[in-house]
């Protein structure tokens, strides 16, 4: 963890955790002998939104499994199906869809698909997959232009410019903050009251 200059600092970093945490739990065995699946699918899947928030500038952020870095054969169909079946329902419920699986495979596709519908995600070979697009990645242009999630309840954020070295060094942060009346940069908008 750090303190941050600009949005693109921090993207690097939390993108470089989900892949550590993700290696680590793919490395390391459960009670049962198996692996940590489901989280490691989680933070995978969540590298491949932030990517694709950065390099598609859409609203299916997915679709970054179709082109480079990552270049799958995958339909546009599949990848909502992914995303419906697996990052979705983990992110937001705790599970996937019934029907469907993890494994802890590395040899094959990351995603094996029956009758195009997806019915298997083998989290090693996904690893692989997304460890390699992240390699590829130019770092420099991931929210360059960043201008979303801004918390208006945030009134007066804390300036960390020269205050970080009385922090602990586990601190984490942006000394990032927009100009006074925008909101990243551009003018806020005011709504009126009847």
């Amino acid at each position: 963890m750090a303190i941050h200059p600009n949005a693109n600092s921090i993207t690097v970093e939390v993108i470089e955790e989900y892949l550590d945490i993700a290696k680590l739990c793919i490395a390391t065995k459960k009670y049962d002998g198996g692996i940590y699946g489901y989280p490691a699918t989680l933070l995978l899947f969540c590298v491949i939104n932030a990517l694709g928030e950065s390099l598609c500038r859409g609203n299916e952020p997915f679709q970054v499994l179709m082109q480079p870095p990552f270049n799958s054969n995958l339909s546009r169909d599949q990848i909502k199906k992914l995303e419906k079946w697996y990052r979705n329902l983990l992110a937001h419920n705790g599970m996937i869809a019934p029907g469907v699986c993890l494994s802890p495979d590395e040899n094959g596709d990351a995603f094996v698909f029956v009758a195009n519908e997806p019915m298997q995600i083998r989290v090693k070979s996904l690893y692989t997959l997304v460890r390699a697009a992240w390699d590829q990645v130019n770092k420099a242009m991931l929210n360059s232009g960043w201008k979303h999630h801004t918390n208006p309840e945030i009134q007066n954020p804390i300036l960390l410019a020269g205050a970080t070295a009385s922090m602990p060094l586990t601190a984490s942060g942006s000394n990032y903050v927009p100009a006074p009346g925008t909101i990243n940069g551009r003018k806020k908008f005011q709504t009126r009251t009847k």
